[in-house]
């Protein structure tokens, strides 16, 4: 990510037009999340799903760019229902889609050249590797993809190359952490903190920072207890931030903590000064990297956390909030039923989007939540309904007569003769 940020500001140095994607591991299957979020950020999009359209194709004829409003209108859609183009098919939608966002990509690369940077792609959903492999394959000049991931399982084009890094050497890491140590460090303790963390960054820098001589990664978290300790009430504010995954906008922040909104200010500026938080390339503030609002996030009692997610199911529901995230935060509340049908709701949308293996991952969190419910009518009908769905997805990724298929199909049966229906609601998917 650091490299990926200095490669960012040389290319806008050279003239070149910087896209940055970051993929995020809540949304991991929220179809076409990273270009969604860039789009409306990158153009000030407001609105409901027609009018962040509508201002979009605006922005873009305006850069001599042609586009078709009801094109993007899915990318900005929360469900399923929220346009009138219901006599389009799921897969004529998403074609369309893609088709429009290479076109966009395209008539920006006419402009200038453009650097796509597509960050932390081992949380990538489905979609968004599809829509960057047609990216590679159909733009065919002045486009440079630099994805970035801490897996290997990144898609590769004929004319793509692959750099594989390497732990910092010695020297390296010795700078490292003479740059993040508050005050002077001695040489014994650097040549510890050296020794320890093998080389990777994360662990030099939160070393560097704390006051701990056991080994990592078990002295870690204790350290970035420390730090969290010394930030007083911006503690409080830096955990609530973690569980809504990213900062959170201030007024969400303000909600959770139970503070005005002029107080998050205040303790936003100490998070900056400590190094919890840090503004992107972009403009966002966000969590200096994932391991470290995971460590904050950990920070958390268990009741703590379930609690702040109730109140951050709560709260996004009320808006125009990604149904995945409402499902994921009702879901680590342990609000069983409420996260079935949030999880049912997110997959809906999918197979409308004809995104069918982040359906069938809603759907399957959808199966384990209902599967926690009491027993009773809830639990059987959200169960039979999810099951139900799951088919038509299974059907595309695996065939009409797959095991995933008739497992599902099985499931739905054995609860719909429970409840009174046994081929009826089968039927129906014929």
């Amino acid at each position: 990510s650091a490299l990926a940020s200095v490669t960012a500001g040389m290319a806008r140095r050279l003239g070149m037009h910087v896209m940055k994607l970051r993929c995020l591991p809540d949304y991991r299957d929220s179809p076409f999340y990273p270009i969604a979020v860039y789009l409306v950020e990158r153009f000030g999009l407001d609105g409901g799903a027609a009018e962040k359209a509508f201002q979009l194709t605006q922005a873009l004829a305006s850069r001599g760019i042609d586009s078709d409003q009801n094109v993007f209108a899915p990318l900005f859609s929360l469900a399923a229902n929220e346009d009138d183009g219901a006599e389009i098919s799921s897969s004529a939608r998403r074609e369309h889609l893609i088709a429009g966002l290479v076109e966009l990509v395209r008539g920006i690369c006419a402009r200038q050249p453009v650097l796509l940077i597509a960050e932390d792609m081992h949380w990538a959903d489905p979609s968004s590797v599809e829509l960057l492999s047609h990216l590679a394959s159909q733009v065919e000049s002045r486009l440079l993809i630099l994805p970035t991931s801490l897996e290997t399982a990144i898609p590769s084009e004929p004319d793509s190359d692959s750099i594989r890094l390497a732990p910092l050497d010695a020297s390296q890491a010795k700078e490292l952490v003479q740059s993040a140590a508050e005050g002077e460090i001695d040489d014994a303790r650097l040549a510890r903190i050296v020794d320890q963390s093998a080389g990777v960054p994360f662990l030099l820098d939160t070393m560097a920072r704390g006051n701990c001589d056991g080994p990592p990664p078990s002295c870690i978290q204790a350290m970035l207890q420390v730090r969290l300790d010394r930030l007083g009430s911006a503690k409080r504010v830096a955990q609530m931030a973690s569980v809504l995954g990213l900062c959170g906008e201030p007024h969400n922040l303000s909600v959770l903590c139970g503070l005005p909104e002029e107080n998050i200010d205040k303790e936003l500026r100490t998070l900056l000064a400590a190094a919890i938080l840090q503004w992107d390339d972009d403009g966002r503030l966000a969590f200096q990297n994932e391991l470290l609002r995971e460590a904050v996030y950990h920070s958390l009692l268990a009741e703590d956390r379930r609690y702040a997610h109730r109140r951050a199911a709560k709260l996004l529901s009320e808006g125009a909030a990604d149904h995945a995230l409402v499902a994921h935060h009702f879901d680590m509340a342990r609000e069983w039923e409420l996260a079935a049908r949030w999880w049912l709701d997110a997959g809906e949308h999918c197979v409308w989007l004809d995104a069918n293996r982040e359906a069938v991952d809603h759907f399957a969190a959808g199966v384990a939540a209902a599967g926690c419910i009491p027993t009773g009518g809830a639990r059987d009908e959200l169960l039979l309904r999810l099951h139900l769905r799951q088919i038509g997805p299974l059907k595309a990724l695996h065939g009409q007569y797959s095991p995933e298929v008739c497992l599902a199909a099985a499931a739905a049966k054995d609860l719909g003769a429970a409840s009174g229906d046994s081929c009826g609601a089968l039927l129906d998917l014929s």
